[in-house]
């Protein structure tokens, strides 16, 4: 098509003698100020939420929408043509505008209340600028519009043939609206799939426009010359309208889930219906080492170096599993799955939540140990306590015996003085060997495990025994189990509790009492029972009769360190059994050993080797 060179506009002067502007509307202006209107009415929207990090610059991005598309109308409606360019150079103050400030919101959209860079801000309005400068100054450059001739088709239109800057705008612009519908894109893909049309809204809203402009620059668009933008830019103001309204595009609640989601100290995965992870928060990438590569991959893939978070993935549990990562040094995660539903109530994927339970596991096992160290100071304190007592009673009796053996001179009155040192002598290295049995079992020293036939063990204790229980002519009644109970341990421990017992009832029992021996099985446990006729014990006495150096009579005027039950209970639970006790305050005690019994060939039973207490 053949151009014409436009004349230059007439000067001030000359438009002065010429009748004002005339305007022809044409059938199509209801649309422009429709458009007018939207923007205007959700700008006004936008500008009231400016708690929300971007309503105000949406509201701007829509001023200059409708501001474009006001100024288009006029240019459209005047007759001369000094005024349609004239208005044409007017509408570049909103076109220029609504590209950098649609990228700005999408930011802000994207990233929530992180600020978008002043700096980054002047670098974009640079071009904007340069492009508004060399519009206002045409004719004086070519650089927009080379040519303006009227339509062939209609005279009261223009044909504007465009310069090379055209380009480089409508280049730059088209690429920032781009780059917007991609920050809108990534809220949109990680978004459940039932909070996506807000997003989706925004983008339908973007992509129009860009439609229209392309209409206008291949020269398909319906009306010859005439840009489609603002016809477009219509149907993105009904688009908006209803995101703002309807899907409450600046609800402040929205923004304050994702900041909380993005600056919360739980890590948190999203993962679809599909198994892919599609959203995953700065804390999760840093407690699992991700990079946002990983999204949009299947969740094994993305989690293929920790295959037991996969298992609880896949498995969910009702309570949160602690599991170790096991790097270096170690650390903790609480791990919660849930599933998430959509508005149907369909499951449409999991929530996986992240807690670093590290700091809180080693405070606890700090303190756990503080507080083990303490009890075993406790308890050092309590037993110095106690066997400096047990010491000190014999040692006086041996100086006050000493002490007496120097003062007389009567050899019978030496005599038993010295038989009184000897008994002592005698309480000391037995409260040494109770002592040293403690710290042995104490020390979690290796069982020297063997076969043993029942009836034969208690048949050595009782023999080596035998001579305490004539002393006091008590009755020892034996029921032997038969011979074929058997258990598993070490005899010599064995020999040792079954001992510390039969003191323990002879002890209690008065003279010419009786002690009944009885063994038997039960539940494939071999039991023995060990019942006296003594005194008995209250229940306030049972409870404590395990104690180190506990004694019933608070005078420790019967026999005993207090020891013999303790060594007793710990070497039968070092055989994977327990003792028990009844006893009647008046009527005598039972203990009740329980052992598991043992199937195979027999060994012979030592003669007991300890001391006695």
């Amino acid at each position: 098509m053949e151009q014409r060179s436009q004349p230059d506009p007439p000067s001030h002067a000359e438009r002065s003698t010429q009748n004002d502007m005339t305007w022809h509307f044409p059938i199509y202006t209801p649309i422009f100020i429709l458009n007018v209107a939207l923007s205007v009415w959700v700008a006004i929207i936008a500008w009231r939420h400016a708690e929300v990090p971007g309503a105000r610059v949406f509201a701007i991005m829509l001023l200059a929408s409708g501001f474009w598309s006001c100024t288009h109308l006029f240019e459209v409606s005047v007759d001369q043509a000094w005024a349609k360019i004239f208005w044409s150079q007017v509408e570049y103050l909103g076109a220029v505008v609504v590209g950098p400030a649609w990228f700005i919101f999408t930011f802000y959209y994207r990233r929530h209340l992180e600020r978008f860079p002043v700096r980054y801000s002047v670098l974009l309005a640079i071009l904007p600028i340069i492009t508004l400068i060399l519009t206002l100054t045409y004719p004086a450059n070519h650089l927009i519009w080379t040519t303006i001739t009227p339509s062939p088709t209609d005279a009261e239109r223009l044909i504007y043939a465009h310069g090379v800057w055209f380009w480089i705008a409508i280049l730059y612009n088209h690429t920032l609206v781009l780059a917007g519908a991609w920050n809108v894109y990534q809220v949109l893909r990680k978004s459940p799939r039932g909070e996506r049309i807000q997003p989706t809204a925004l983008l339908i809203g973007a992509i129009l426009p860009i439609a229209g402009s392309l209409l206008y620059l291949t020269g398909i668009s319906p009306i010859v010359g005439e840009d489609s933008t603002p016809f477009f830019l219509t149907l993105t103001g009904v688009v908006y309208l209803f995101t703002v309204l309807r899907f409450r595009l600046f609800d402040i609640r929205r923004v304050a889930r994702a900041v909380i989601i993005d600056n919360m100290r739980d890590g948190m995965l999203i993962i679809d219906e599909k198994n892919r992870l599609v959203d995953v928060n700065p804390s999760a990438l840093q407690l699992l080492s991700l990079s946002s590569a990983t999204l949009e991959q299947e969740i094994d893939l993305s989690l293929a170096q920790y295959p037991l978070i996969l298992s609880i993935i896949h498995h969910p549990q009702a309570q949160p599993v602690t599991i170790a990562l096991g790097d270096q040094p170690s650390r903790h995660l609480d791990i919660q799955v849930s599933e998430l539903h959509d508005t149907l109530g369909k499951t449409g994927g999991k929530l996986v939540v992240l807690r670093d339970v590290t700091e809180r596991l080693t405070a606890e096992k700090v303190a756990f140990e503080t507080a083990i160290e303490q009890q075993r100071l406790q308890l050092l304190t309590q037993f110095i306590r106690d066997i400096s007592h047990e010491f000190r009673t014999p040692l006086a009796v041996i100086n006050t015996s000493l002490y007496l053996m120097e003062k007389s001179d009567d050899p019978a009155h030496q005599k038993k003085r010295r038989e009184i040192i000897q008994l002592q002598s005698k309480r000391l290295d037995a409260l040494i060997s109770e002592m040293l049995m403690t710290v042995q079992l104490e020390s979690n020293s290796t069982l020297e495990c063997t076969r043993i036939n029942v009836s034969r063990l208690i048949q050595s204790v009782i023999q080596e025994q035998q001579s305490i229980f004539t002393a006091k002519q008590q009755q020892l009644i034996v029921n032997p189990p038969e011979d074929s109970v058997h258990v598993v341990g070490d005899v010599i421990m064995l020999q040792k509790a079954l001992t510390n017992l039969l003191q323990n009832a002879s002890r209690y029992t008065p003279d010419a009492g009786t002690i009944t021996i009885t063994g038997k099985t039960e539940n494939e446990q071999a039991i023995i029972e060990i019942r006296d006729s003594g005194m008995g014990m209250s229940a306030e006495t049972k409870a404590h009769i395990f104690e180190r150096f506990f004694r019933a009579d608070d005078a420790h005027s019967t026999p005993g360190f207090g020891l013999g039950l303790p060594i007793a209970q710990t070497i039968i639970e070092k055989h994977h059994g327990q003792i028990e006790v009844e006893s009647t305050l008046g009527a005598g005690s039972t203990f009740t050993i329980r052992l598991p019994q043992a199937i195979g060939e027999e060994i012979a039973v030592p003669a007991l080797q300890l001391a006695t207490s």
